[in-house]
Order: C-alpha cells, then sequence, then structure tokens
C-alpha cells in the first residue's frame, strides 16, 4: 500500500537543497507503507516523489537519490512512480524531475525491465496533459535519459554533466581508452550537438531561479515578469523592438542558450499571457536545423503552458548548405509545420520582414488552422523566393522569363494581390502590429469564451445531454472503466 506523509522538510536533509524550492515547513511524502525502515531515505529506495507548494500552488517533486543503488530504477520504487504520475496526472499538478541516475537497477535481474520501463508510457501521458520541467543533476543515463527528454523544459546543472544511454563502463568496453566518455556524454555537446539539453545553469540556486519562474508562468504570476531585462542587441533593426514591445508590455526570453536566429519570450499584455517566437530584424536568419528545433521545443512548452502565440517573421527560408540536409533538417520543417497545424490554442503570425518559401509556414496562414489572417507590416516581402533568385534562375529560358514577368505584373507592393486571393485583409504600420493581434485575440475570445449567463447554461445543458448520451449507448456495449 502507498501512502502519503505530511512531513517537515527538515526530515528529507538528503535533498535539502532542493526542497528550497518549495513554499512552508512541510511537504506530502508518498511512500511504501509496507517499508518498515525508519529511515526515510531507505524508504524512499533512491527515488523521492513528493508534493509540495510553489507560490501557493501545488507541484510535484521527483528526485533520484545516486547514493541508493545509484538512484536506479527498480521494481518497487517504478510501481510507486507509476502510481504518483497517475495522481497528478489527475490532479493536473505539473512536476519537476531531478535526475541523478545509473538507469535501470540492473542487481534486480530482468524482471526490472517490465515495472521501471512501464515509467516512459506513464510519464508521457502525464506530459501530454501536464508541465513537466527535468533536470539532469549529474549523471543522466540509461532510462534516466528517455524520461529527461520529454521535460518541456530541459535543464542540466553544470557542462561536465553526463548525459547517455550508456554508461562509463559499458563505453570503455566498445571504445576503449581512446575515447573521452565525460567529453562525449557531457550536457555541453548535448546542448550544441542535438538540442537535448535547453539550457545549463551552473548552481543550484540558478536552477531553482529558473525552475521558479517557469512554474511562476504557469500558474499566471504577472509580478515575476516586472524584473526581467530583455537584451537589446544593437545590430537588430528596432522595429523588431517596437513590435516585440507592442506585443510583450512585460517579458522573459526562454530557451536563451539555443540557436539564435528565432528568439522565444513568453509575456504579459492586456491581461493575456503569450508566447511569442521572432527572427531578429535585419539578421541572416537562416532556417538551419537547429533553429526549427527550436521552434518546435518552444511550441511543446507554450502548448503545456496553454498560451496564444505570435509569430514574428523575418528570414528568408531554410539554410541552403549541404551539412543542413545531412541534419535532418527537411525532417524538422515538416514536423515544425504538423506541429503549427495541431497547436491548438490561438496562433498567428506578424510578417515583418522576409518571409519566403518554406519559412511562410511560419506566418500562420489561414488554411495552416489559425482563425485569423496573418498581419503583413508594410514594406514586408512575402513570396516563393526574391525576385532577384527567380530572375537569375530563369535568365536561361526567355519563354519562362517572359511568362514569369507577366504574372509579376500582378503583384504589387501594398500586398492588394494578397487580399484579393484572401490570404491577408489588410496591411499594417509596423508600430501597430502588436496592437492588431491583441483585437485579433480579444475579438477571437469574445466568440468563443462567452461570459452571458445564458448563453453558458445553454452550453452546460448540450454538454450534458451529449454526455449522457454518450454514457447511456457505452453502458450497453461495454464496462465503463
Amino acid at each position: 500500500m502507498l501512502g502519503f506523509k505530511t512531513l517537515p522538510k527538515t526530515k528529507l536533509k538528503f535533498i535539502a537543497q532542493w526542497l528550497e524550492l518549495f513554499d512552508g515547513p512541510e511537504v506530502e511524502l508518498l511512500v511504501s507503507e509496507e517499508n518498515s525502515s525508519e529511515m526515510l531515505r531507505k524508504q524512499c529506495n533512491g527515488l523521492v516523489t513528493l508534493i509540495g507548494r510553489v507560490q501557493g500552488e501545488r507541484v510535484a517533486f521527483i528526485c533520484s537519490d545516486f547514493r541508493i543503488y545509484g538512484g536506479g530504477f527498480g521494481v518497487d520504487n517504478s510501481k510507486r512512480l507509476n502510481r504518483f504520475l497517475h495522481y497528478c496526472n489527475l490532479e493536473n499538478i505539473p512536476a519537476l524531475f531531478a535526475i541523478d541516475s545509473m538507469g535501470v537497477k540492473i542487481v534486480e535481474g530482468r524482471k526490472v525491465f517490465c515495472e521501471s520501463f512501464k515509467v516512459i508510457p506513464a510519464l508521457k501521458k502525464f506530459s501530454e496533459n501536464n508541465l513537466l520541467i527535468t533536470m539532469s543533476l549529474g549523471r543522466c543515463l540509461g532510462l534516466g535519459v528517455l524520461l529527461y527528454q520529454m521535460g518541456h523544459y530541459r535543464i542540466a546543472l553544470g557542462e561536465t554533466n553526463q548525459i547517455n544511454l550508456t554508461g562509463q563502463e559499458v563505453f570503455k568496453r566498445f571504445f576503449g581508452e581512446g575515447v573521452d566518455f565525460n567529453d562525449y556524454a557531457s550536457a555541453k555537446r548535448q546542448q550544441e550537438a542535438s538540442g537535448l539539453v535547453h539550457e545549463i545553469v551552473e548552481t543550484k540556486q540558478e536552477a531553482l531561479e529558473k525552475i521558479s519562474n517557469i512554474l511562476g508562468l504557469k500558474f499566471r504570476n504577472k509580478e515575476l515578469l516586472k524584473a526581467q531585462q530583455v537584451h537589446i542587441d544593437a545590430r537588430v533593426d528596432y522595429k523588431y523592438y517596437t513590435v516585440l514591445d507592442d506585443l510583450l508590455e512585460t517579458k522573459i526570453e526562454i530557451f536563451s542558450q539555443m540557436d539564435k536566429s528565432v528568439q522565444t519570450f513568453i509575456g504579459f499584455k492586456e491581461g493575456q499571457f503569450i508566447g511569442a517566437l521572432g527572427n531578429p530584424l535585419g539578421r541572416p536568419n537562416m532556417l538551419g536545423q537547429k533553429t526549427l528545433r527550436k521552434y518546435r521545443e518552444a511550441l511543446k512548452l507554450f502548448k503545456s503552458l496553454e498560451l496564444p502565440i505570435c509569430t514574428i517573421v523575418d528570414t528568408a527560408g531554410a539554410d541552403p548548405r549541404l551539412d543542413q540536409n545531412d541534419r535532418g533538417q527537411i525532417l524538422e520543417l515538416t514536423q515544425l509545420a504538423g506541429d503549427l497545424i495541431d497547436y491548438p490554442h490561438f496562433k498567428t503570425g506578424i510578417v515583418l520582414g522576409r518571409c519566403y518559401g518554406g519559412a511562410s509556414v511560419l506566418s500562420l496562414p489561414d488554411f495552416f488552422g489559425s482563425p485569423v489572417k496573418p498581419i503583413p507590416v508594410k514594406g514586408c516581402k512575402l513570396g516563393i523566393m526574391s525576385n532577384q533568385i527567380i530572375e537569375s534562375l530563369l535568365s536561361g529560358s526567355a519563354r519562362l522569363l517572359e511568362e514569369w514577368e507577366e504574372h509579376r505584373q500582378e503583384e504589387t507592393a501594398d500586398l492588394d494581390d494578397y487580399k484579393k486571393m484572401g490570404l491577408i485583409d489588410e496591411v499594417y504600420d509596423y508600430q501597430h502590429a502588436g496592437s492588431q493581434f491583441h483585437k485579433l485575440l480579444n475579438e477571437f475570445d469574445q466568440i468563443n469564451n462567452p461570459t452571458d449567463s445564458d448563453e453558458l447554461e445553454h452550453l452546460e445543458r448540450r454538454i450534458h445531454r451529449y454526455l449522457s448520451q454518450n454514457y447511456q449507448s457505452s453502458e450497453k456495449s461495454i464496462t465503463i472503466q
């Protein structure tokens, strides 16, 4: 049997440094009631599962204890973790998973496989419905790295963290002493090569501050945004920051250690928290594999926080260099398009500069599921590719060049041709692009989130009727779990 025990934080000295995150003197610890050990550390059996309060809200904390069997996932602690995740999922409790583990507890033999690997679908299901922050504390190996990867925001404590599928001893058996495992499996290398690590912090205090900020955004804490300063890059056109400030009164940059061709922010204005993804105006901003990966990772976090999103677009399109193809650029772009189409909350784009080729998906046209048309700014450039490149490509064929030039006559600098096609409604001054986003968002909310009591009662009756019919028809054929 499992049960929660309300305990003073001082009883859990072996994880005391992480309990600073939680308000108040007490936490709720989930342990097996059948474990007779008087030592709480032994009862936790290498894996702590508890609930505390952060900024007044319940937050789950899962933490490996490396000193107990290397923080291994065994039969008993995995069973408890699965039950814990199920409970937190039902209660909609966000979670922090701090991992310092060698993987599965191999001393338990092959029977460990069933229970420990059940954690994968359990954590996947949890992360589909709730915010999950993962953090590597020192060693994140084997099963541990598979679980770490599921985090919406992934932190590593120090550049030398070991993050890999296999540990050092297994690595040596295959590659000998000639390859430096610590370098190969370091958090720094994983961040640069694969994007597995979102942010590296050097101190526990820095980690706690970052985690508190992310949770604060989940809990819609406006105050923490007021203290944040956004770095101004002198190489970036000032119009970009004008649009950004019009869109978000206060903001915090996230994923700041990842690719610089896109910046990602969470901010607040007019009663709304908003996720923003912007290409700094006037920079190259080519869409390489790492840039596309950053877009996708940000969308996952924004989705878990249930945020409306706005893209600010200035890019010539996909990076044409050969190494990008080898790194999976095409797959990343295709998956990003799918992520944008499937994004379930309000979404639209501000076209501030260039928007060519595959980059067109970033403008979020209405046929990508946006409830509104994109917001083009005066002077922006939309199209398949720049006219200079098209002219160069067709210069070898007078017939094709003439045909293109005939069609080009229909294209106007004020984008009137796009209006006639129904792709846009209007062209805006850059100073008012952010305000236009809020106007569209407010109109959308008024339609889709009714506040009139009669209308709410009508919707409630319809939902009740639907559920009643669905229950009755199901009851005749199956047992409802």
